[in-house]
Formats: C-alpha cells, sequence, structure tokens
C-alpha cells in the first residue's frame, strides 16, 4: 500500500481529536461542553475519519488478494496483538496499582476475568474499585467499544465483493442506504449483538462502507475522480445542511465526509505525509489514550485542559511508540508472511484436470 499520502497523518490527527474530545467528559465538564465540529462532537468526528479511512484501505487490501483467509489472518494480526497487550496490561497490572480495594479483593472479583472479553471484542468497561471517586467512573477505557463495529465491518467486505465483483458498486450503494435507513432508527428499535448496538454500528458502517465505494470508484476510475474543487463542493454543502436543517446531516454526512476525508487523506501535504516515519502510532495511540487519561486524573488529579491534553498525547504516544515496534510491526511482518505464502502456493497449485467430454 502507498503510504506517501496523507493518510497516517490524518488518522494521528483522529486519535488526538479522541482525545482532545474524551478529555472533557474524564475531567468532569458537564455533557455536550467538547468542541463541536461539522455536526458532530470532535471525538465522534475522529471516529469518523476512522471509519471512511478503514473503508478505503480495508477494501483495497480485498481487492489486491482476494484470497479470504490471507484476509482474515490480516485483519486480525493487525487487531488483536496489541489488543491482547493492552486489555492483559490493563487488568493485571493497571488495575492492582490504580484499585481501591486490596490486591486480594480485586483479584478475587469476577470483572477482572469478565474484563478479558475486551479480548474477543465484547466491550467491558469496569474493573473492581479502579475508578471510585473520579469524575468519570463509567468506564476505564471508553475507546473500545469501536472495535467490534470495526471488526464487523471487516467481515462485510469480502462478503459484499465475493460473489457480486461485477455489480460491487450498485451492491455496495445499497448496502450504504440500508445503514443510513437503520442509522436514523431511534435507539433500541434493535436489539443489542455482542454488546453493540445495531443503530449505533449503523451509523459508523455507512461512513466504512462510503469509503469502500470511493475505492470501487477508484479502481474503475481511477485517482481523478477524487477531486478538490468536488471535496469542497460537498464540504460548502455539508455546511450549508448544518446550518439550516442540522437534523438531516445523519442523512448527508455518509455521502459528505468520507469522499472530504479521502480527498484530503490521498494528497501528499509537506510534513504531514510524514506523519508515520516514527512508526504508525494512530492505533496505540487509539488504544492506550482512555486509560492513560483516567490514571493520569487519578494519580495527578484533574489540571486544566491546557496541561492534560498534552501530557496525555505524550505519554500516550510513546506507549504507541512501544506498541507498534514491539508488538504491531512484528505482528504486521507475520502477516506480510502469510500473504505472501498464500500467493505463492495459489501460484505454484496445479491447474484442474480436464474431464474428457461425454
Amino acid at each position: 500500500m502507498d503510504r506517501s499520502n496523507n493518510l497516517d497523518g490524518l488518522r494521528l490527527l483522529g486519535s488526538v481529536m479522541v482525545i482532545i474530545g474524551h478529555a472533557y467528559a474524564i475531567l468532569g465538564r458537564p455533557p455536550g461542553a467538547e468542541p463541536q465540529m461539522l455536526g458532530y462532537s470532535i471525538n465522534t468526528l475522529g471516529v469518523v475519519i476512522f471509519f471512511a479511512i478503514s473503508g478505503y484501505l480495508i477494501a483495497a487490501s480485498w481487492n489486491s488478494k482476494r484470497d479470504l483467509l490471507a484476509f482474515m489472518a490480516a485483519r486480525c494480526l493487525r487487531i488483536f496483538p496489541a489488543l491482547v497487550v493492552l486489555v492483559v496490561a490493563t487488568a493485571f497490572v493497571i488495575g492492582p496499582l490504580a484499585t481501591s480495594r486490596t490486591v486480594a479483593d480485586y483479584f478475587g472479583d469476577p470483572l477482572v476475568l469478565r474484563y478479558l472479553r475486551n479480548i474477543a471484542l465484547h466491550h467491558e468497561n469496569v474493573l473492581p474499585g479502579v475508578l471510585d471517586g473520579l469524575p468519570y467512573p463509567a468506564s476505564i477505557n471508553g475507546s473500545l467499544w469501536t472495535l467490534p463495529m470495526e471488526f464487523a465491518c471487516y467481515l462485510l467486505v469480502p462478503l459484499l465483493v465475493l460473489r457480486f465483483w461485477r455489480g460491487r458498486v450498485l451492491l455496495l450503494s445499497g448496502i450504504i442506504v440500508f445503514f443510513v435507513w437503520a442509522s436514523v432508527q431511534p435507539r433500541g428499535t434493535f436489539d443489542i449483538i455482542w454488546g453493540v448496538d445495531p443503530v449505533r454500528f449503523a451509523k459508523f458502517a455507512a461512513l466504512f462502507m462510503a469509503g469502500s465505494l470511493i475505492r470501487a470508484l477508484v479502481d474503475r476510475y481511477g485517482k481523478q475522480i477524487l477531486r478538490a474543487d468536488v471535496a469542497i463542493g460537498l464540504l460548502t454543502f455539508h455546511m450549508l445542511v448544518l446550518s439550516v436543517a442540522p437534523e438531516r446531516i445523519p442523512y448527508i454526512s455518509f455521502a459528505t465526509l468520507p469522499y472530504v476525508v479521502l480527498v484530503i487523506g490521498l494528497a501528499k501535504t509537506p510534513y504531514f505525509h510524514r506523519a508515520s516515519r516514527f512508526g504508525d502510532l494512530s492505533y496505540g495511540m487509539y488504544l492506550w489514550a482512555f486509560p492513560v487519561q483516567q490514571l493520569i486524573v487519578l494519580w495527578v488529579g484533574t489540571p486544566r485542559m491546557a496541561i492534560n491534553i498534552p501530557l496525555v498525547i505524550l505519554i500516550t504516544g510513546t506507549l504507541a511508540f512501544l506498541s507498534w515496534h514491539l508488538v504491531e510491526k512484528p505482528s504486521m511482518g507475520l502477516k506480510d508472511k502469510i500473504i505472501d505464502l498464500r500467493v505463492r502456493d495459489r501460484k505454484t497449485a496445479p491447474e484442474p484436470e480436464k474431464q474428457p467430454a461425454a
């Protein structure tokens, strides 16, 4: 995958936006106090950026190989190794250090083992006694709720184009329309599935699939379809709708924001396009930021936002650097070996014998 563009920088920016948005709740600010941008809270907009870019890149990954085993191995090796390290460290290192209970009482609570369900992408928020007395005691890691939705979108990509390759643009368009419809239904319309509200999932799945659709169009017509003037026009239209009918934003954002994000992301801006020169830190920052923010409040107090956010970014960036070089990059190397092996096996596989005509 070509990395000489702004995509890594945008994902890193999305991680920082999530940190800024979460800081308001974690530091005890009232609900809705976080900055609002384009009709979303700044942290939600960061997640929008992730899903739009992910839809584009995952579709490209599938299209380049179209080998289901290699595809799923790649996705699992990208998501799970760093997640396992985070969840185990949170339950067995951070928890005992941060709990208000005795160590014996902490490990005797079934919530500790229950927290390990995060490894299986079932979001669990609570560890015994860890957040007692904090301004935001509801979650030790409030970022993990997006991971099951992200992985579910991964599963959809090969299912949608495996047997309908020639009609994938039309099929993806229909799926997006369905997800947009589902996303505007009242919360609780559908049953919770594996800890995820399907209405909430549909909102981000529509953005992911819009990114995949843009990739399908790029495959067919080339990158010239991603035009700066069109992006400016769509962003202007988005802002106009936001100003006169903000309740309509959920109906149009899937068509405006992914395109704008990808036009910016696939451009090459000086300095910004080299955001990954120290490693791809965005996933590690996303994973570690929330517990770091909570621990700073627990051990340092609730300093001013201007002190808290840079401190969180510095510590989280360091942990993300270690996560990338010690866990994620080696896992990605294994992923590349699996893909190369699968490609080589397919090339060397003997042609099936042709049966003589009856």
